[in-house]
């Protein structure tokens, strides 16, 4: 990805990547760390893991949908 943008803009989109990487992990474990008092270990462990596999099956879904679009281009082209 990185050899597609000029030499000035790596460094800036590379940032940005890590940025949003740390992000995705960060926030929900803060999140998480705040309820545990409220809602207690177990459940909140328990919705974790629940979003996390929604989100997956979500990502899922979508990724095999681009793929079946992909090959029914590639079929009507041919």
């Amino acid at each position: 990805m990185l050899e597609l943008l000029p030499p000035l803009q790596r460094g800036g989109t590379l940032s940005s990547l890590y940025l949003v990487s740390y992000m995705a992990f960060g926030v929900p474990t803060l999140v998480a760390g705040l309820l545990v008092p409220t809602l207690g270990l177990k459940i909140v462990v328990n919705g974790y893991a629940a979003l996390v596999i929604v989100l997956s099956l979500v990502a899922l879904a979508l990724l095999l949908r681009s793929r079946i679009k992909r090959i029914h281009r590639a079929a009507a082209a041919a």
